[in-house]
């Protein structure tokens, strides 16, 4: 038993060298990824406005609003078609003939 004890000490002690240098390097990856967090955060920030400057610029370009109009005019005209009954036909002339030959 006594040898088992004076094994883990020694693995104790070794573990307690280790530990500050352990640490150490903890400390320098966590100051990374708060880096990496910031320069991830200006990045996020930059694509925002841009994307805000690319639809500002858009909504100014004249084939832009065509293209919108366009697709009003479109999805209007689809929905019209579903909405609308078919067409009534026109059957004066077989029905004039009918009544003409039930008349006789």
């Amino acid at each position: 038993m006594r040898l088992d004890l004076q094994r883990l000490d020694a693995e104790m002690s070794t573990i307690g060298e280790a530990t500050p240098d352990i640490n150490a390097r903890i400390a320098e990856e966590e100051d990374a990824l708060a880096d990496l967090r910031s320069a991830l955060a200006r990045n996020q920030e930059e694509i925002e406005v841009l994307s805000a400057g690319q639809r500002s610029a858009a909504r100014d370009d004249p084939r832009h609003r065509a293209a919108v109009v366009q697709g009003r005019i479109s999805l209007f005209l689809d929905t019209l078609t579903r909405h609308v009954q078919a067409p009534v036909e026109d059957r004066r002339e077989e029905l004039a003939l009918e009544i003409a030959s039930l008349e006789e």
